[in-house]
């Protein structure tokens, strides 16, 4: 049966958006990589309004990223285009971790895209600029 973790509270980042939006520190490395070392942090915005997490440009190569698949892809700015997709470890801390698909981005910071977000419960409370994310741990016991 699973079972609901209570939820981790997080501050909307002022500092480098404006206005505040909520954004967590997260680790990416190279998926299955038990040994590796090769990390890097990032900040992280929570985008529901992106399909898959985009991760920049610059972290794809320098974490040589597995290229998995092509997609079209397009933003809020213009045509669907096609992308490369790649594979990436992501690491939250107090959080779950997620080996999924991602997108290149020209950004500076990683866009979590509901690729991730649906398998959390998030609330947003603008107002008060935080946020809170709960999710369920599923224990498979076998007999």
């Amino acid at each position: 049966m699973p079972k609901k973790v209570l939820p981790s509270i997080y501050p909307y980042d002022r500092d480098n958006f404006n206005p505040p939006a909520p954004v967590l520190e997260i680790s990416l490395t190279v998926p299955n990589s038990l040994f590796s070392k090769n990390y890097i942090k990032s900040i992280a915005l929570l985008d529901t309004g992106a399909d898959i997490t985009a991760t920049p440009q610059w972290i794809v190569e320098q974490l040589q990223l597995k290229y998995v698949d092509e997609i079209l892809a397009s933003g809020y700015d213009g045509p669907p285009k096609k992308v490369f997709v790649y594979s990436v470890k992501i690491i939250f801390d107090n959080l779950e971790d997620f080996v999924i698909r991602t997108i290149p981005t020209d950004k500076k910071y990683v866009m979590i895209g509901r690729n991730i977000l649906n398998k959390w419960s998030l609330l947003l409370k603008g107002r008060d600029n935080i946020f809170e994310i709960s999710w369920y741990i599923i224990f498979n016991f076998f007999k």
